[in-house]
């Protein structure tokens, strides 16, 4: 079994290794610029990838369910134990517009939060009612059995029958079944179909004739030339896999980009703060950064997904990150990067807290924005796939020059999407600019 290097790259991270030789021309732009501004495109190119004969490519999304849903109106007191009630269900929690769906017969439920129990007693933290479904009679209602196990800790008589407000979190907690009893009643649930497109990437470099035959030191002028023209392109794919949008349309003014592929569609893939900003937002640190919202957003940041995952940060970012851990020396902060030999030659930092680490990258693009240099991306490596067009992965295309042309012309193409799956176990942070004060 191959060794594994930091975040799921393939291989050990060392290119002397013989197996882990530039394979296609990304990883070859990798192994040559390992110091390149394009560290997303370079880490995309050793990580799993896929192909597509589709350029509109699909990710179905599968979440199990979170267990819990929101009352949607107040239960009113009852009047003894086992009492039926119809349960009706908000569609603003985390299982959309069929809540009840979530769950079956024989499900027990507990309002999660004692305080939204009319009889709760805190003096012996006692009285959170507990619900068992009897039955789904909708996307939203459900029949329940109220006040199961409500008697008296002292008499093992029935306690006051209280309310629950609306609006409160019903948690599973367990499940009701007679003995002998059958199979349950199954849960299906849909997966969720996100969509993306693959994007046509281009840059060309031209010679001529004379130039490249001039006897020029220290390098032939035509190789060093694609190699400046294969960096520039992963820049600007860099670039596109970070920030653009998905859109595809055949009405774009083709006059403008290629008249001669005029009624034939255009389009461009969604990056990642696209995803990420339509799925939950972004975290916006404009007020000030302080250690408290850091560590805030740390723990929902590794909520769902690894406990581990690489970062993209800007120069200004990074900057007040270096000076908030200065300022609190009980942060865990490598200020030395790992061995270059685990990473490609990728220079990564690490800041860990209780709830996972963070392998930071410095970004060089981001550094070029005066906005852009305060941002953070986390991704989670485990969840992002670079998708290209079956056989239209980074190529190059030499000799493409007008018969009659006395020079030399070539170009680098690609066709590729992002496909980034559950967007929650990402995050963009955004405003990075200043410690609180």
């Amino acid at each position: 079994m191959a060794e594994t290097t930091y975040f799921g790259m393939e291989g050990t991270g060392d290119w002397t290794h013989p197996d882990y030789r530039p394979k296609n021309y990304r990883q070859t732009a990798f192994e040559l610029f390992p110091d390149s501004p394009a560290p997303f495109t370079f880490v995309l190119s050793k990580l799993p990838t896929s192909s597509t004969n589709d350029p509109e490519f699909k990710l179905y999304e599968w979440r199990l369910p979170k267990q819990s849903c929101i009352l949607n109106g107040a239960l009113v007191a009852g009047t003894a134990v086992l009492e039926e009630d119809t349960v009706t269900l908000a569609t603003t929690g985390d299982e959309g517009t069929a809540p009840a769906r979530a769950f079956k017969a024989g499900d027990m439920l507990r309002v999660e939060d004692p305080t939204d129990c009319s009889e709760y007693d805190t003096a012996i933290a006692k009285g959170s009612e507990v619900l068992v479904v009897k039955s789904i009679n909708s996307n939203t209602t459900m029949t329940c059995y109220r006040y199961w196990g409500n008697t008296n800790i002292t008499d093992g008589t029935p306690d006051v029958f209280g309310t629950v407000a609306d609006g409160a979190v019903l948690r599973w907690v367990g499940s009701v079944y007679r003995e002998g009893s059958q199979a349950p009643a199954s849960l299906t649930k849909r997966p969720t179909i996100v969509s993306n497109y693959t994007g046509i990437f281009k840059d060309a470099v031209k010679i001529t004739g004379t130039a490249e035959n001039m006897n020029v030191r220290p390098y032939k002028p035509w190789p060093q030339f694609k190699g400046e023209c294969l960096e520039r392109h992963m820049m600007k794919l860099e670039w596109n896999l970070l920030n653009s949008v998905p859109y595809e349309t055949e009405s774009v003014a083709t006059s403008t980009i290629d008249a001669s592929a005029s009624g034939a569609y255009a389009r461009s893939t969604g990056g990642l703060r696209y995803w990420i900003e339509q799925a939950q937002g972004s975290v916006s640190f404009a007020a000030g950064v302080d250690i408290d919202t850091v560590e805030d957003e740390m723990e929902t940041v590794f909520t769902y997904g690894s406990k581990e995952k690489l970062c993209f940060v800007g120069y200004r970012a990074l900057n007040i990150l270096n000076k908030l851990v200065r300022t609190n020396s009980a942060w865990n902060w490598n200020g030395e990067s790992l061995p270059k030999k685990m990473t490609y030659g990728l220079e990564v930092f690490q800041l860990t807290s209780p709830f996972g680490r963070l392998n930071l990258i410095p970004h060089k693009l981001l550094a070029e924005s005066a906005v852009q240099t305060q941002d953070v991306f986390i991704i989670d490596t485990k969840y992002v796939e670079y998708v290209y067009m079956a056989g239209r992965d980074t190529k190059w295309h030499d000799n493409v020059q007008l018969p009659d042309e006395d020079a030399r012309r070539g170009y680098f193409q690609t066709e590729c999407g992002l496909r980034l799956a559950l967007p929650e176990v990402h995050a963009v942070w955004t405003g990075l600019n200043a410690l609180a004060a």
